[in-house]
C-alpha cells in the first residue's frame, strides 16, 4: 500500500505508523498509531484488515477475549477516525479485500480513493 502511494505522491512526504497523540494532543491514548498520514494535504489513510471487519482470533482460544479484541479495535478504530476529523483532516479507509490483487488496478483504486477525498 504504501508504495503504491509514494508511487502516486512521488516527493510529498508520506509518514508511517505515526502516533496520534503526537498528531492531536487531546487524544487519550499514546498507544494508538495511524498507518500513513500525509500532512502536506491532512489526510490519514488507515488500511484495515480482517481483525477490523469480523471477530479474528489470531490463535486466542478464549471466546471472550476474541469478542472484546473486536470490540475494543471498533472502538478505537472510532475514536481515530473522530479525533482527526474534529481536526479538519481527510480520513481514508481501504480495506484489505477490496484492494485489487494486480498492482495497476489496485494503484488505480488508490488514486480513486486518494480523488475521491477531495471531492466531498
Amino acid at each position: 500500500m504504501k508504495d503504491i502511494l509514494r508511487e502516486l505522491l512521488k516527493e510529498i512526504t508520506i509518514n508511517e505508523e505515526v502516533n496520534v497523540k503526537k498528531l492531536f494532543n487531546e487524544y487519550p491514548s499514546g498507544k494508538d498509531h495511524y498507518d500513513l498520514v500525509i500532512p502536506t494535504f491532512k489526510v490519514i489513510v488507515e488500511c484495515h484488515g480482517t481483525q477490523h471487519k469480523t471477530k479474528t482470533s489470531f490463535g486466542e482460544k478464549d471466546p471472550g477475549k476474541v469478542s472484546l479484541n473486536y470490540t475494543t479495535q471498533k472502538y478505537r478504530d472510532k475514536r481515530k477516525r473522530e479525533v482527526a476529523e474534529a481536526n479538519n483532516w481527510l480520513y481514508l479507509t481501504i480495506w484489505y479485500d477490496a484492494l485489487p490483487k494486480k498492482e495497476e488496478d489496485a494503484t488505480a483504486y488508490v488514486k480513486s480513493k486518494l480523488i475521491g477525498l477531495f471531492k466531498t
